[in-house]
């Protein structure tokens, strides 16, 4: 199993953006995170934590703030190819909750978030329980 199954359109927004403009993003597709690109290469992640700390509680005018002045740059990325497993220890080994998918060309294909994992893992285990249970006699 790979992370084809995250392949999917992702909010993206160009470094001189407006934060109010990203933040009408994050909303409008009720998503956590923007990725920040130069084509279609991922280049920042702006989340809406980085909203409320770098801008908001900076007191920063969010009409006039440029998306480039408080996203993360250098994201950590996932190629495609790679398994489910792979991003969660990315995930854990780095400290974040959303990886950006890129192809073999390194351009965004999608995003896998902690969620996502907890949600695919979560689906198994259910699963595999059904089946025990299913094969299993009442007494054991």
């Amino acid at each position: 199993m790979t992370l084809h199954r995250f392949e999917r359109s992702v909010a993206v927004a160009n470094e001189g953006d407006t934060v109010q403009s990203a933040a009408a993003k994050l909303h409008a597709e009720s998503v956590g995170c923007i990725v920040v690109t130069r084509g279609r290469k991922p280049v920042a992640i702006l989340t809406d934590r980085d909203l409320a700390l770098r801008v908001v509680a900076e007191g920063k005018n969010p009409c006039v703030t440029l998306v480039r002045d408080v996203s993360t740059y250098g994201p950590f990325t996932i190629d495609s190819k790679c398994e489910p497993n792979t991003a969660a220890s990315l995930m854990q080994r780095h400290g974040v909750r959303r990886l950006p998918i890129v192809d073999g060309n390194g351009d965004l294909v999608g995003i896998v978030s902690a969620d996502d994992l907890l949600i695919l893992y979560s689906a198994g285990l259910f699963a595999l329980g059904q089946g025990v249970a299913a094969n299993s006699e009442l007494g054991e």
